[in-house]
């Protein structure tokens, strides 16, 4: 089953976190890259952060619109019904 759009960047997120462990952040150290490739991972992190925010705001967007179709739904049923009677 494909993965929709956010839950591919919450995986993709927690991949990201995988990716730091004791070796990875050894080898960097003798490397003398630790800091360069921190702060990589941190503009990494806050892109998938910024886009699962993108993603929930629209969620949240088309959720308000499906409550307010919802409402207009029952209010003309019942001013339907209450016409019938």
């Amino acid at each position: 089953m494909k993965k929709s759009k956010y839950e591919s960047r919450f995986s993709e997120l927690k991949e990201l976190i995988c990716d730091v462990n004791e070796n990875e952040l050894k080898d960097q150290v003798e490397r003398g890259t630790v800091i360069s490739t921190a702060l990589s991972w941190r503009n990494a992190i806050e892109k998938k952060i910024s886009e699962i925010e993108m993603i929930t705001e629209k969620l949240e967007r088309e959720n308000i619109g499906l409550k307010q179709t919802n409402l207009n739904q029952k209010e003309k049923l019942e001013k339907y019904f209450n016409g019938i009677k």
